[in-house]
């Protein structure tokens, strides 16, 4: 059923377009098509652009009007507010500007599909796309419940408009997540597929005959190799901004939500506010998760190859000992290692398992400081 990249793409993308964040269509024939800006989407962004900038006035507004100063609710919804206009800035209006770098990107995977088709490697594209259902699932269900409790069970005093659009921009902000998380899996899927089909030549390394049909394995899942890590490098930066902002965000609210469960424990937490409460830290670091699940699948496959090359050469030693063979896996190798493929924000922190630890370690840190402080609590 599902042929090609765009065509495992195509089914999921209504999603992100339908909230804003994906401001491109498919063009041209099967075989080579390519994702062009949309002019409905273009319309679209800059319709959102205004009702957001009038949307931050009056949050603006609400906030000087029915905030106590210097509360912990005036900053935790300044946050909001701020993180809001990033989500929204980063989602709809950089994609604008440098969407091309997005679409080259998913242009390239389709080229190395293609190169790697030709020496018999299988793409599994319908688990690309249960993967990419998947995520639309759990993180939708997760913001519907966030929704509910926020516009049913929580009312935090501000209007009924400001609150659903607000709840949009969480939505576009998930959404943006999950649209990175999904992108970033379709490129370790490459990279798992590379590895089965090296291992496959492991196998064959020992007829002579079959020297060729792995020079021209190594060499086409060599560049194809280089070709990814450019890849996910490409839509880790794309994204960077957006990953930096669901960070902070989530240490901001998880720390907040847990301070306010904390302290309304103390006499008695009504139950309107205990969901609200705990689906905010449950989306946030879910989104958090997801981020970092999907940058440890790829950098793992992609640094697994390694391995794959080198019982490769072991076995080459002990039945052929093929001086050219070795040298071409000596190469692929130090090319691997070069790339490095590793993810992080600017610099600022790395994007794999030690940013939860960091995470839990820093709102754990501030939470006792909240609450030996005790800051007014509106």
């Amino acid at each position: 059923m599902y042929k090609d990249l765009y065509n495992t793409l195509e089914p999921i993308m209504w999603v992100w377009r339908f909230v804003g964040a994906y401001p491109f269509v498919i063009r041209g024939p099967i075989g080579s098509q390519q994702y062009v800006l949309s002019t409905y989407s273009i319309m679209l962004s800059l319709i959102f652009l205004i009702v957001t900038l009038q949307y931050c006035y009056k949050s603006v507004d609400f906030i000087n009007q029915s905030a106590t100063e210097y509360s912990l609710f005036l900053i935790t919804i300044s946050v909001q507010q701020v993180s809001n206009v990033i989500c929204f800035f980063d989602s709809v209006v950089l994609k604008l500007f440098f969407g091309k770098k997005i679409t080259r990107s998913i242009e390239n995977i389709a080229i190395q599909d293609k190169k790697l088709s030709k020496i018999g490697c299988s793409l599994n594209y319908s688990q690309a796309v249960r993967k990419g259902r998947l995520y639309i699932f759990i993180l939708f269900i997760f913001l519907c419940f966030h929704i509910h409790s926020e516009l049913v069970y929580f009312n935090g005093g501000a209007p009924l408009l400001l609150r659903i659009f607000g709840n949009y921009l969480a939505m576009l902000q998930v959404a943006n997540v999950i649209l990175f998380a999904w992108l970033m899996f379709n490129v370790g899927l490459r990279f798992q597929v590379i590895n089965c089909k090296i291992k496959t030549c492991i196998f064959d390394i020992e007829w002579a005959d079959q020297n060729s049909s792995c020079l021209l394995v190594l060499r086409t899942t060599a560049k194809a190799h280089a070709q990814l890590c450019q890849a996910a490098k490409i839509i880790n930066g794309t994204f960077v901004l957006s990953i930096i902002n669901c960070v902070l965000s989530a240490f901001i609210f998880t720390t907040t939500m847990l301070y306010y469960i904390f302290m309304e424990l103390k006499n008695t937490l009504p139950f309107s506010h205990a969901v609200y409460y705990c689906s905010v830290i449950l989306i946030h670091a879910t989104t958090i998760v997801i981020i970092v699940q999907s940058c440890n699948w790829v950098h793992r496959n992609a640094h697994a190859t390694v391995k794959v090359l080198h019982e490769f050469s072991k076995e080459n030693n002990r039945f052929d000992d093929d001086k050219h063979l070795n040298q071409i896996i000596h190469n692929f190798s130090m090319q691997i290692l070069h790339h490095n493929l590793t993810f992080s924000a600017w610099g600022l922190f790395p994007i794999d398992s030690t940013l939860l630890q960091s995470l839990a370690e820093a709102v754990t840190t501030y939470l006792v400081i909240l609450i030996q402080f005790d800051p007014l609590v509106t």
